[in-house]
């Protein structure tokens, strides 16, 4: 069987099956669109976990919030030196858990795995904290004079 030829004259192979242009070699790929990529499926149990998570984190907040401003009202708050201190115990935590929670439904909506950007938040805020209390804790003692 002879190979048909175009007008020129020159040989074209056959069209092979699955090609949609005549003259590709076998197991080539038409230029064109590309192919769709798979979406992955939604994973329903990441959805749970990550809004689970999430609202732990935000109790954890409410929490490590009002106590930073009871703590700010208190003589220990009050004190020279402990006002950087009560800014970020106030707004810093909030600030974490809002990044967060907008990362983890981006994430969610692009399918990649989110569940643990609310327990890194929350660890964070304990960081936070802890290091707030610390602050103050230097500023009282150097505010007495020892």
């Amino acid at each position: 069987m002879t190979e048909p030829s175009d007008p020129s004259g020159i040989p074209v192979p056959a069209t092979s099956p699955g090609t949609s242009r005549p003259g590709l070699p076998a197991g080539a790929v038409a230029p064109g669109r590309p192919a769709k990529p798979k979406r992955r499926p939604l994973r329903t149990g990441d959805v749970a976990i990550t809004a689970i998570f999430t609202a732990i984190l935000y109790i954890l907040v409410a929490v490590y919030v009002v106590e930073a401003l009871n703590r700010a009202d208190s003589a220990e708050g009050s004190v020279p030196g402990a006002a950087l201190a009560n800014v970020l115990a106030e707004f810093a935590p909030i600030a974490l858990a809002v990044f967060a929670s907008v990362f983890a439904g981006l994430f969610v909506a692009r399918r990649i795995l989110a569940f643990w950007l609310p327990v890194v938040a929350a660890i964070l805020v304990v960081a936070l904290y802890s290091v707030t209390q610390q602050m103050i804790d230097s500023a009282v003692v150097s505010h007495l004079g020892g």
